[in-house]
């Protein structure tokens, strides 16, 4: 491949809400219980840590897409 840009786009999340929404979340999390990764009580302390972090404004997550264009030579 010729001519192959590399992009980085960061995605940032400030709202609990929305990354809960955006990172489809409930279904991640009914994975991980149903595989016995983690259990429902670990779940609710990390939501009342998130939630807490929300109401508190200090809520930060980042998530960075790479996007790759490549030329057949």
């Amino acid at each position: 491949l010729g001519d192959t840009p590399v992009e980085v786009i960061p995605v940032v999340f400030t709202s609990y809400p929305l990354t809960r929404q955006i990172l489809l979340l409930d279904t991640i999390e009914n994975e991980a219980m149903n595989a016995g990764v983690v259990t429902q009580e670990e779940l609710g302390r990390w939501h009342t840590d998130l939630e807490r972090a929300d109401a508190g404004g200090e809520l930060f997550g980042s998530v960075n897409q790479v996007l790759i264009a490549g030329r057949k030579i």
